[in-house]
């Protein structure tokens, strides 16, 4: 039985206390990396089921990147 086919380099986790500076991070790691982002402010949609679709991009990601606290600016 195949696994799951990966659609996304990194799954981001993350405080919404942090959301500006990792949405900056998931730009950059985009943008200047390359590299597939899934960031939920970008995938999900307000009032729909998100466990389901969550749970799905964390599976098909490569990796996870957990950010538990950014330093201040």
């Amino acid at each position: 039985m195949a696994g799951p086919v990966i659609t996304h380099d990194v799954f981001v986790s993350y405080s919404r206390h942090d959301a500006a500076d990792v949405e900056l991070l998931a730009t950059r790691l985009s943008q200047e990396a390359g590299l597939r982002v899934w960031l939920d402010k970008a995938r999900l949609q307000p009032g729909l089921p998100w466990r389901d679709e969550i749970e799905t991009a964390m599976n098909e990601s490569a990796t996870a990147l957990i950010v538990d606290e950014l330093a201040a600016s």
